[in-house]
């Protein structure tokens, strides 16, 4: 395999959009385009415009859409590691990748690469590059379909389940039927969101994490993409629509880089718990997904509240590592993951898997008993420096709930205070999800973490 990079990456840092770019192929490998970090697809020019692209007036696909767009996040620069070819992202282009992007000193790493299913963390490349990533300071920010839970990865939800494009528009409605639809879509109060039925293998937490906009996302397009799926399909374009996970990923990359750029010295988990614990609680309509939060995470971006999100959930690589212990791995096993034969467990682990500091806080319990869990939390106070947070606790699915202390006070900034949550409920049946919430609020800010207690065996298995 060939590592190729731009001979310009470190001169380009201070004067353009992108900084630098590789691309990973092997010398005997037989592809159809250059060997380039060039995109002849298009998914990653939409991918990356959705972060960081600049201000375009009168944007549209052939006059859909038609408006200013921009980036989440337009001052941000971008680094492209171009590991996709015509014949799929070969897993060892895509750890090469991160080697590099860690390496050239990357703040985020941005990933919206599918995987139709979940594999185990030592065999999982994209948990293994996130889990490297985290151990050198680097949020990583993936599709929700991508891995099994990778350690330190925000994942990221959207509502349909397949990318789509326009080939030409279908529909054509008068001016009274616009009104109508304008009107439906001003009264709408959030964004449509995919779900994702298939939680990680083996993660004991609420993943994906967090949803954001993913439907008929307007983004820039490579010239020399196809515009729709027929390939007989010749027109070239600057923008295409697109649905899936790989579009609302993008757009948590790019809130998760506001914050960075608002704390630079947060952790990857800081950055990520503000992320998920200001999100706006989605209400699902009766038809949707039972899995609740399983299927769409923390809530829905919310990107104004999470630079300010006033308390924290930090943690460390080693409380990943502590994770993989409690669950039963083994030194081998782990170090294939961390790539350090010395992450044993030890001996006195402090953290369960349920009571890493994560935000979310779940549960599996056996069906058809009555059951009683506990959490232990440390939340870290990054809002103001004097300030009393008080938790109110929201359920609606016959959990009992205690939270001990009820009260935490901080005198300072970066403060730590620890609680306790304490579950307790009737016997659930099989494949059944009761949620709750605890939200500590001083008054200004809002943290809210979600409580899911589910006996769907079958999700973690």
């Amino acid at each position: 395999m060939l590592r190729h990079a731009t001979e310009r990456f470190a001169s380009l840092a201070y004067g353009s959009k992108i900084v630098g770019a590789r691309f990973y192929i092997a010398p005997d490998a037989s592809i159809p385009v250059d060997r380039s970090p060039r995109d002849f697809h298009g998914h990653g020019s939409h991918t990356a415009s959705t972060v960081a692209g600049r201000e375009v007036k009168k944007a549209s696909l052939y006059g859909i859409a038609k408006g200013t767009a921009r980036g989440g996040a337009p001052a941000a620069r971008i680094a492209v590691y171009k590991i996709c070819w015509s014949d799929g992202c070969d897993s060892h282009y895509i750890l090469a990748a991160f080697d590099d992007a860690i390496a050239d000193g990357v703040d985020i790493i941005s990933m919206s690469l599918g995987g139709s299913f979940a594999i185990d963390y030592f065999e999982d490349v994209l948990a293994i590059g996130s889990f490297h990533a985290v151990a050198k300071g680097i949020l990583t920010s993936a599709s929700a379909a991508v891995s099994s839970g990778a350690k330190g990865a925000i994942t990221v939800i959207s509502e349909l389940d397949s990318t789509r494009s326009y080939s030409l528009p279908a529909v054509g409605i008068s001016e009274s039927q616009e009104k109508i639809i304008r009107n439906y879509i001003e009264r709408a109060s959030s964004f449509p969101l995919i779900k994702s039925n298939e939680p990680p293998l083996c993660f004991p937490y609420g993943k994906p994490d967090i949803s954001a906009p993913g439907t008929e996302i307007l983004a820039t397009w490579s010239p020399k993409g196809l515009v729709s799926l027929y390939v007989n399909d010749t027109r070239s374009v600057k923008y295409n629509i697109l649905s899936g996970t790989s579009m609302a990923c993008p757009h948590a990359t790019a809130v998760a880089a506001s914050v960075k750029s608002f704390h630079p010295g947060w952790s990857p988990a800081a950055v990520m718990s503000a992320l998920m614990t200001t999100g706006n609680r989605r209400s699902l309509p009766s038809h949707s997904s039972p899995e609740a939060e399983l299927a769409y995470g923390a809530g829905q971006l919310n990107p104004k509240r999470a630079t300010s999100p006033g308390l924290v959930y930090d943690a460390t690589a080693r409380d990943y590592v502590n994770m993989l212990c409690e669950q039963g791995y083994s030194t081998r096993l782990i170090g294939l993951v961390t790539g350090d034969t010395d992450s044993s467990c030890h001996k006195n682990v402090n953290v369960t898997t349920v009571d890493m500091n994560y935000p979310t806080m779940t549960r599996y319990v056996a069906q058809g008993k009555e059951f009683q869990a506990e959490f232990w939390r440390t939340v870290t106070n990054v809002g103001n420096p004097n300030a009393t947070y008080r938790a109110k606790v929201a359920s609606a699915s016959g959990l009992h709930i205690q939270v001990n202390p009820r009260k935490l006070r901080f005198r300072e900034l970066n403060e730590k205070r620890s609680f306790v949550v304490r579950v307790a409920g009737k016997p659930l049946s099989l494949n059944s999800v009761a949620s709750a919430s605890i939200v500590w609020s001083d008054g200004k800010h809002d943290v809210r973490s979600p409580i899911v207690i589910h006996t769907e065996r079958d999700l973690w298995a």
